[in-house]
């Protein structure tokens, strides 16, 4: 009896496992990361899943999350529906910031009802923290001589580049995924191995700030005229270069392993540069794999020269420094949602306590002298049932009367036609429940916080993402956050120029916008514009101050405690899209009126905005021909303080060594002044480094240091100036950081 027993348990199991089984072997699945992988923080990235139905059609639910067993599978970070017919291939994109990628993105689910159908595990999507040099080349060893390349070695000590070569199909073909490397260097790729919509991203991300470095040898014009919108370069020219000054220049070193160089164009130069938009385009003119320069001794010294020289090891190190992958000012701003209140704790808990120490003992000391303290059962708990829907009937149209979305929205401005947008929204709807969220096409959109739950669900359709939010509290917010590019939205025309401690010259407003507060950015340094309509010119003339007070945001945050919560909305929504890598100037504006990236379906609320415009710019010569970048405009860093002091602080008999960055001016500097003789810094002895000499040189309390003919004694190699305050007193001082103003001629 009992074998049969064991013959019909055999025939339940297998009965029961079929339909998984069958699922598992109908369906094909394959998961492919860009770029081979690479990705870092404060970027996005992307899954791409193909799936192909070899069983009858099915509609399920696909999602990425951490590794989970049985219906834990709804603990992921996204998911899409999905609907397959017999026979149909299909490929999902899951596009996301990767910091949840590579934290918690480690198997890919499809779901069938209730039942896991396939599952596929992730390979390790580690983020790098590094800087990133892709390499395209079927030589494996191709421009290994990047990976000396660094910026500031005392600004930046932990970067540098680390070379990664990837395949060619690898490469995406979106812009925003290249913003997961810092440099792309191509060498001796095929013709035709990187396709044109690969190439088009390619270009758009030079645009957008990209550094691309591309090599090419003798008789490679199907390689080489693909660029030629980047940098104009002539087919049909190849041959021999004898002038080889250029690499002595950038190498330092006057003996070459050659007397002459094969090239793609014997009329260019060996190296070009060009700056396209934001970005560095780099064209060299000989095969960078051929020996012997290939193996040269002083080919990292050539090429870490030429990188410094052009401004790309700056522009690599410096990007993203102030970018997140998800902005958490715009999120925090945007849930500040104007019109509505936010009910205050104090009150209600007030009433509460008067309802508890007051109300409900006079209610029962009522009901004891009429004998009735029986009724207290009832008439208690029923008054504060009363009271509660009283306090709901009064307050609730005190938070907000009617639904309504804010949306803020950070614009860089790349181009004239061209502008990056980080975009979060918040919605509350009044009586909560479900709804959907659609955001414009060719944005990258997700839920905040990025979790699959049962809340909220993807859907990639072709008029933009689709979120869905399901059983959603009464009178509660969600929100949305998303990321893209969007054309013709204008661009600032500015001609301005320093000159006597005054910014004068003209401002054009040329965006779409009407603005209702505009800035110049100097660096630390802001100066008010006031309102500036579409299409109007303002001309400016403005004081410079030589000393800058730090603003509240740069304060300690105690002071942020003494402010309203009116004040702190103000200040942080002056501070969004403050300060760019990389940027030393730029306008700024900000506006209200609609930009629509988000928007609810089939609901109507009421619709707020508040837009942030900035764009870099770069200051023009001053009537003596000299271009001057004012007090607090380029950078100061600590480079090295006692044990006993801060930054903001020095100990007594404390000292902390500053470097100022006059390098970054990005010009051939004539004049350096340090207003050491103004009064927050007098109680500080001083000294400047002599870097001719190797030794500290006192300077006098009063004394405000400039520098001309004598500046090559104390500019060192690196482009900065090192100064020395030391605190001589028995309390501690507050430390100014020391500003200062250079003077140069354009390179």
């Amino acid at each position: 009896m009992w074998k049969w027993l064991i013959v019909f348990a055999a025939l339940f199991a297998c009965i029961l496992a079929n339909p998984a089984a069958a699922a598992e072997n109908s369906i094909e699945m394959s998961v492919d990361v860009p770029l081979d992988g690479l990705m870092k923080y404060s970027q996005w990235s992307r899954i791409k899943v193909t799936i192909t139905n070899r069983g009858d059609a099915f509609t399920g639910l696909i999602g990425v999350g951490p590794r989970s067993a049985g219906s834990k599978w709804r603990d992921g970070i996204v998911r899409q529906e999905i609907t397959l017919g017999q026979g149909e291939t299909k490929q999902i994109t899951f596009d996301l910031p990767v910091e949840e990628l590579s934290d918690r993105a480690e198997v890919v689910t499809l779901v069938r009802g209730d039942k896991v159908a396939v599952s596929r595990n992730l390979p390790p999507l580690p983020a790098q923290t590094e800087r990133i040099a892709a390499v395209v080349d079927s030589n494996q060893n191709a421009f290994h001589f990047l990976s000396t390349v660094r910026g500031n070695e005392r600004e930046y000590p932990f970067d540098q580049l680390t070379v990664k070569n990837i395949a060619p199909k690898a490469l995406p073909d979106e812009a925003w995924i290249l913003n997961n490397i810092d440099l792309l260097a191509l060498g001796d790729v095929p013709a035709g191995a990187i396709t044109d919509r690969q190439l088009a991203a390619i270009k758009e991300w030079v645009t957008r700030g990209g550094v691309l470095i591309v090599s090419a040898g003798p008789n490679r014009d199907e390689w080489v005229q693909p660029f030629r919108d980047l940098l104009d370069i002539p087919p049909g020219r190849s041959g021999m270069a004898t002038d080889l000054d250029q690499l002595r220049q950038l190498s330092g070193e006057r003996s070459l392993p050659v007397d002459s160089l094969p090239v793609y164009n014997r009329d260019f130069p060996l190296i070009s540069h060009k700056q396209v938009g934001s970005g560095l385009f780099l064209f060299v003119n000989y095969d960078i794999n051929a020996e012997p320069m290939a193996s040269w001794q002083y080919n990292r010294q050539l090429w870490k020269n030429t990188l410094q020289k052009y401004k790309a090891a700056d522009s690599i190190m410096e990007k993203d420094i102030h970018y997140n992958g998800i902005d958490m000012p715009l999120l925090n701003v945007s849930r500040l949602i104007p019109e509505v209140t936010i009910p205050s704790v104090q009150w209600i808990i007030l009433i509460w306590i008067i309802y508890l120490l007051l109300v409900a003992p006079g209610l029962y000391l009522l009901l004891k002298r009429f004998d009735r303290r029986d009724w207290a059962w009832g008439i208690i708990p029923a008054f504060a049932v009363l009271l509660t829907i009283g306090i709901y009937a009064i307050g609730r149209p005190q938070v907000a009367k009617e639904d309504a979305s804010f949306t803020v929205n950070s614009i860089r401005i790349v181009d004239e036609h061209m502008a990056e947008v980080h975009s979060a929204a918040s919605f509350l709807t009044i009586s909560g429940g479900n709804y959907a969220v659609k955001a414009e096409p060719g944005f990258l959109a997700v839920p905040y916080p990025v979790k699959s739950n049962a809340k909220n669900l993807l859907a990639k359709e072709e008029d933009g993402t689709r979120i869905t939010y399901d059983n959603v509290p009464y009178l509660s917010t969600t929100q949305a956050y998303g990321i893209g590019v969007r054309q013709n939205l204008g661009h600032f025309s500015a001609e301005l120029s320093v000159s006597d401690l005054r910014l004068r010259g003209t401002v054009t407003n040329d965006t779409a916008f009407d603005l209702q507060q505009t800035f110049v950015q100097l660096g630390m340094q802001r100066i008010p514009l006031g309102p500036l309509k579409r299409g109007e010119t303002k001309q400016v003339d403005a004081k410079i101050e030589q000393y800058i007070i730090p603003g509240i945001a740069d304060a300690d945050p105690s002071e942020l405690l003494k402010m309203t919560r009116e004040e702190r909305v103000e200040l942080t929504k002056q501070n969004i899209g403050a300060y760019f890598p990389g940027a030393p100037v730029h306008l700024m504006g900000f506006s209200d009126q609609a930009l629509p990236v988000f928007h609810i379906v089939s609901k109507q609320l009421a619709e707020h905005y508040w837009n942030v415009i900035a764009q870099p710019i770069k200051l023009m010569p001053g009537p003596n021909g000299r271009t001057v970048y004012p007090y607090g405009t380029l950078p100061v860093s600590t480079l090295n303080l006692d044990r006993y002091s801060d930054p903001r602080n020095i100990a007594p008999k404390g000292t902390i060594t500053y470097e100022l960055a006059v390098g970054k001016a990005d010009l051939q500097v004539k004049r350096v002044e340090i207003p050491l003789d103004l009064s927050p810094y007098r109680p500080f002895e001083k000294a400047i480094l002599d870097v001719k000499r190797g030794m500290w040189q006192p300077l006098d309390r009063s004394q405000r240091v400039i520098l001309e003919e004598n500046l090559p004694q104390y500019l060192g190699p690196d482009g900065t100036i090192q100064i020395r305050f030391n605190n001589p007193t028995d309390q501690r001082l507050s430390m100014p950081l020391p500003f200062f103003q250079v003077e140069g001629e354009e390179r």
